[in-house]
This record gives C-alpha cells, sequence and structure tokens, in this order.
C-alpha cells in the first residue's frame, strides 16, 4: 500500500510540474513537455521553479526601447541587458511550489486587478555610470508598486509562499557589463528613448527552470544524433543551458536540454548564444496604466527585438508559442526516435550505401631515406637545390629557410610514385572519395595530390588542409615546423580549398600533449568530420603512421593504445599504409574492414598488413 501511495505522489509531482513547466496551458500540451522528460533526472524531485514579477512597458516607449535594443547591439555587440526584454524588476526571485501555482496564480491575478484603476504617475529619469546605463523609477511611482508587492506578499503569505519587496531603487536597464570604449556610443543611444512618450505596463509573472540559473543559453541550430550515450540529440527549437563556468574542450562542451532535462556533450558549431529568457514561461499578465497615459496602441510583439538580434522565436512563451513547441515535444519521444532514425539511416544507405572513411599514412620521406644530410648535399651556400640521387625529388619548393625542411621534408620520388600507384589502385576497386582533409605538413599534402591524381580527382577533390590531422605534437616540444599556408600551396599548383576553415588554429597546438591526448585530438576531428557530412559522403584522411591507428580506434569503440604500445605499433605502419572503416547499414557503428587496394613491398618498405593495430 505504501508502495502504491508512493507511486501516486510521484506521479501527482510529474504532473504538476509538467504544468508548471508549460504555463498551465492545457492538459495536452503538459502530457506532451511530459513525454519529452521522461528522462529527466529531476522529474521526480521536488524542486519549485524559480518566479520573478515583472513590470513591461507597451506603446511608443516599449518601441523606443526596442529601437535601443537592436541599434545597440548592431553597433556595440551583446552585453547583460540583451539576455532580458526592457522591464522593471518589483520582486528579488521567489520560489512557489508547483502544487501551489494554481492558486499563486490567482492571488497573483487578484492583487493586480485590485490596483489597475488606481492613478499613480510612473516617472522615469536617465541615469549612467562607468558600468550601468538606464532610468529609475520615480519616487511617487515606486511608493506605488512597492504597495503592489507588499499586498501581494501578504496574500503570498497565506499559502507558505515567501515574496519580498525590491530592496534596490527600482529601474529598467538599457546596458549594463559593457565595454568602457562602447559607453559614450550607448549614452548616445539611450538619449533617444522618449522617457515621456505614451505608455501603458504590464504586471507579469514568469518562472523558469532552477538549473537555468548561472547558465549561459544556447540555441540549437540544426539536427544533430547522439553518437555515444553521454551526448545530447540536438533538435532545432531546443535550447541548452550551460553552466558559466563549464570550460569548452575543442568544439565541445556539456549543458542541460531545455527540451528534455537530460544533460550531456553537444558540438558547439550547432548552436548560438541566445538570450536567457527565450526558456523561461509567462504564467498571467495583467495590465496597468499609469496616469497621465493615454490608452496605449495595440501591444507591440516583444519577440520582435529578439528575432532581430537573436532570431528567437520563444522570447516570452506565450501560450500561441508554446503550442508551437509541440511537434519538437514529438520528436523527443523515445520509441518514435529510434525508429525514425533507423528508418532514416536505411533510406539514407539505400541510396547512397554506408559511408566509408580511408586513412592513409603518406609516402615515402627524404630524411628517412637519405638522412639529414641531404640538405647539405644537395643545397649549396645561396641555397640553390640540386639531387645527388635519382630518388631524391627533382625540385623542391623554395624556402627563405633551407633549415625549415628538417622539420617538414618532401617526399622521394618513390613516395610520390607509390603513393599514385595507390591512387590508382583505389580507382580500379571503385573506391569514390568525396573529402580530403590533409595534414599540412609537405609529405603529407604530396601524397594526398599523387593519389587523387592517380584517382582522376585530382581537380573535382581540393585538399583541406587542418593541424588537426598532424602527427604526435610530442615530437616538437622542441619546436614546431613551419608549414606552408595553404595560399603557398595554392600557388605551388596544389588543389587547395582556401575556404574551407579548420577545425584547430596552429596557435592551439599544444607541444606538451599526451598520447592520450593525441588520440582524443584525432577522435573529435574524425567525429566532426562524420557529423558535418551527416547521411552522404566518404571521407579520405591523409596523415602520419599514428594517423592510422587515432583516426579509427575510438570510432570502431575501441580504447586507446598509450606508451610504449604506441610506438612499437608505429614502427609496424609503413608508408602509404591505408586503413579503411565502413558504417553499418543503420548508419549508428563503424568497423575496420579490409582495405580495398594490395599493399606495396618492396626492401625497403615492408608488407603492410592492416591487422597490426588490431594486436594492441
Amino acid at each position: 500500500m505504501e508502495l502504491v501511495k508512493g507511486r501516486t505522489r510521484r506521479a501527482m509531482r510529474s504532473q504538476e510540474k509538467a504544468l508548471a513547466a508549460t504555463g498551465n496551458n492545457g492538459v495536452q500540451l503538459a502530457t506532451d513537455w511530459l513525454l519529452s522528460h521522461i528522462n529527466d533526472p529531476c522529474l521526480d524531485m521536488n524542486t519549485p521553479r524559480d518566479y520573478f514579477v515583472y513590470l513591461c512597458p507597451k506603446g511608443n516607449l516599449l518601441r523606443d526601447l526596442q529601437d535601443f535594443w537592436v541599434t545597440s547591439a548592431a553597433k556595440c555587440g551583446r552585453n547583460k541587458a540583451h539576455n532580458y526584454f526592457p522591464h522593471i524588476t518589483l520582486c528579488p526571485m521567489f520560489k512557489v511550489e508547483d502544487s501551489k501555482l494554481d492558486v499563486m496564480v490567482k492571488l497573483f491575478e487578484k492583487v493586480i486587478d485590485r490596483f489597475t484603476n488606481e492613478s499613480h504617475r510612473l516617472g522615469l529619469e536617465y541615469f549612467a555610470s562607468d558600468n550601468f546605463i538606464g532610468m529609475f523609477v520615480t519616487e511617487e511611482g515606486e511608493r506605488f508598486m512597492k504597495k503592489v508587492v507588499t499586498d501581494l506578499a501578504e496574500e503570498a503569505k497565506t499559502i507558505g509562499v515567501t515574496l519580498e519587496n525590491y530592496k534596490k531603487q527600482l529601474h529598467l536597464s538599457l546596458a549594463y557589463k559593457f565595454y568602457p570604449k562602447h559607453k559614450a556610443m550607448l549614452e548616445s543611444l539611450a538619449h533617444r528613448v522618449n522617457t515621456t512618450a505614451q505608455t501603458g505596463w504590464d504586471f507579469r509573472l514568469y518562472s523558469r527552470d532552477p538549473r537555468s540559473r548561472d547558465t549561459e543559453v544556447k540555441k540549437v541550430l540544426g539536427i544533430n544524433s547522439a553518437f555515444y550515450p553521454d551526448e545530447l540529440d540536438l533538435f532545432p527549437g531546443d535550447f541548452i543551458l550551460v553552466n558559466e563556468k563549464t570550460k569548452e574542450i575543442d568544439g565541445w562542451s556539456e549543458g542541460t536540454s531545455w527540451l528534455t532535462g537530460i544533460s550531456g556533450r553537444f558540438p558547439l558549431a550547432y548552436t548560438e548564444p541566445t538570450a536567457e529568457m527565450d526558456t523561461w514561461i509567462k504564467h498571467v499578465q495583467r495590465p496597468y496604466y499609469a496616469a497621465a497615459c493615454s490608452e496605449p496602441e495595440p501591444m507591440e510583439n516583444e519577440v520582435s527585438v529578439y528575432e532581430t538580434i537573436y532570431n528567437s522565436h520563444t522570447t516570452n512563451n506565450t501560450p500561441e508559442l508554446l503550442k508551437s513547441t509541440v511537434p519538437i515535444y514529438a520528436k523527443v519521444d523515445k520509441t518514435a526516435k529510434a525508429k525514425a532514425r533507423e528508418t532514416n539511416a536505411v533510406a539514407t544507405n539505400k541510396e547512397n550505401g554506408p559511408r566509408h572513411v580511408y586513412v592513409l599514412r603518406h609516402g615515402e620521406r627524404i630524411d628517412f631515406t637519405f638522412g639529414r644530410r641531404w640538405l647539405e648535399e644537395c643545397f649549396d651556400e645561396q641555397g640553390n637545390y640540386s639531387r645527388q640521387d635519382l630518388n631524391q625529388p627533382r625540385t623542391v619548393p623554395y624556402r627563405r629557410k633551407k633549415y625549415a625542411y628538417i622539420k617538414d621534408c618532401p617526399l622521394t620520388e618513390f613516395g610520390v610514385f607509390h603513393a599514385r600507384a595507390t591512387g590508382e589502385a583505389m580507382k580500379e576497386a571503385g573506391v569514390q572519395i568525396d573529402f580530403a582533409y590533409v595534414s599540412p605538413a609537405l609529405r603529407c599534402v604530396q601524397t594526398a595530390s599523387a593519389c587523387l591524381e592517380g584517382m582522376g580527382l585530382s581537380t573535382s577533390v581540393p585538399l583541406r588542409l587542418d593541424c588537426d590531422v598532424f602527427e604526435w605534437l610530442g615530437w616538437h616540444k622542441q619546436d614546431m615546423p613551419e608549414w606552408f599556408s595553404p595560399e603557398e600551396f595554392k600557388e605551388l599548383g596544389y588543389n587547395i580549398d582556401l575556404s574551407y576553415v579548420p577545425q584547430m588554429k596552429t596557435s592551439d597546438l599544444n607541444p606538451e600533449e599526451s598520447i592520450e591526448a593525441y588520440y582524443n585530438r584525432n577522435h573529435v576531428f574524425v567525429r566532426k568530420l562524420i557529423e558535418n557530412h551527416q547521411a552522404v559522403g566518404n571521407i579520405f584522411i591523409v596523415g602520419h603512421a599514428g594517423t592510422i591507428d587515432t583516426m579509427t580506434r575510438q570510432l570502431t569503440g575501441r580504447t586507446p593504445v598509450l606508451n610504449d604500445k604506441f610506438f612499437q605499433m608505429v614502427q609496424n605502419i609503413p608508408y602509404c599504409s591505408l586503413v579503411h572503416c565502413k558504417e553499418s547499414q543503420q548508419g549508428r557503428k563503424w568497423s575496420l574492414v579490409e582495405p580495398p587496394v594490395l599493399p606495396m613491398t618492396s626492401r625497403g618498405n615492408k608488407k603492410f598488413n592492416w591487422r597490426v593495430v588490431l594486436q594492441y
């Protein structure tokens, strides 16, 4: 019996939470919310929401304030005031248990209606300091507003809700926590706001999920399906609550979904910052017309200012806007979502086939073949190059410092031949490449170019250079290589995609990188590629010996090999080694399979067995 009662209490608590979270706008909407939050760890917790009482302008004053919001954001960038719409805070944040919300709303309406027709002028006076620009409510208006809040507090006390008057002087913030260099411009724009304009006001009661406290809100821009259990599914229309102290690592962050209540990792590329109040719920609004103000024009759409600044569609969460989220809630149904994902994956793969990731090590490098003495033998004192062996390149790109070749050497002639032969074999095997990502090392660019030439794709598939593909940085603790820039490679005749923006900047490379960090860097990189080219496109990655394993091991569900085992493994990966990762028919898993081409063996290049990476 006690167990049944406990379940009943939990069920009622969940229903009350759902009604509160949707502004008590109907059972159907609350049910949709409840289904989307079925895995929310806070669903059964008796955690009351945060509540706020605001006084919000309408009419001509609101139009002026909206103009200020939009223009100040465009000219000076966002400041903290842009996280809210124009309002006056009447009392500090307070808590209301979900079970008491319906009574609290009725008390709020009763108290506000009591004062609606009283004649009191709500004057505003401009004020500016080093870190704040706004308007303070005049003494008469403040006395009246505090009387309203006092009456509301007395009524709330009867149901066990504690509500206090605002201790600071009542004000309407225009800008705060802005850069000092923007103060003059902000003040100039603020003076355009007519504080004596005809206006009306609304008393409003808002609430928010307590988890949104001290968070930065990110609006989701595109669909991204979770690949691992600790990741979030992303849907347009959702918002992610990110703790302000959370670190962003390799383009990923951690947060909590407003749509589901689930926490996890997510790629920042699918989101953008937005207003905190986009996730708030409006429970009730009651009009109040200050003295000496004529009947205001029809209420302005507050959302428009946020559509301009943030392209947001949910600010203020009116019932109409809340109802528009029903299709989003439907997407979160776990059974339906899993079936839809499987159906979409099968349909996509039926049309395009499973995706493939090919990872290739560069060809034979000159310094490992001839030793570092090749520089002294092939360059004279003036820096002119001439080869001393048929396996040395006919020419090399000019460099102001020839010693830059110590850290960034070219391929041998055999290295170029080997890469081109590999490409020809891939073409014969029917391999299709759609995207090519390459380490900025000269030997890798030469390898990728020769390989694609052998495939007949040298003009149709440009090379995207990304230092994320570069080898373990622990081998470069003393100094990093000086690579040719993408523009320089372009001038040298290589087909470089100059529009591509690398996922990692050269300045972000850490010479103190551990082996484990190296694996994670490459795994995050290849995962992003797969996400960016969802459902279509085969990826070709040309890197180094370690790349063969670091780009594929965690993708196929295995754990990194560290320390001595890593060094042992890379010694068994010869030049132009190729591994092949294939996506499952359902689009959920990746596995290593037999490469589509045979290895090339010579006395100086032992036969490559792709299964060597499975032995570690």
